[in-house]
């Protein structure tokens, strides 16, 4: 079991471009995997390293947002460029629910 290991609650913030202001995700942290927790049309899939790196990816349709930072306890945070028709940008915080 990875020391990350867990629930997540994501918040994904836009600073640039044209898409919503901001999205939360609940994802599930397993064996250094990033698995999306809820359903609908978003696909949320990455790893997280032993260190706390994090490289990831939010894809909806043909958008697709690029996901980097890194986790440190009970907390992370990083920042997002997305392809596609969103084009945006910003940052993104977590924090562990269990």
């Amino acid at each position: 079991m990875g020391q990350f290991d867990g629930a997540w609650s994501v918040a994904v913030v836009a600073e640039q471009g044209n898409c919503d202001r901001a999205y939360r995700f609940g994802v599930i942290l397993r064996g250094g995997q990033i698995y999306y927790a809820g359903g609908g049309d978003f696909t949320i899939s990455g790893r997280v390293q032993p260190s706390g790196a994090v490289r990831g990816s939010i894809v909806r349709g043909l958008d697709r947002a690029d996901v980097v930072g890194g986790l440190r306890g009970n907390y992370g945070a990083g920042a997002w460029a997305s392809s596609g028709t969103w084009r945006c940008g910003g940052h993104w915080d977590a924090e562990r629910r269990g």
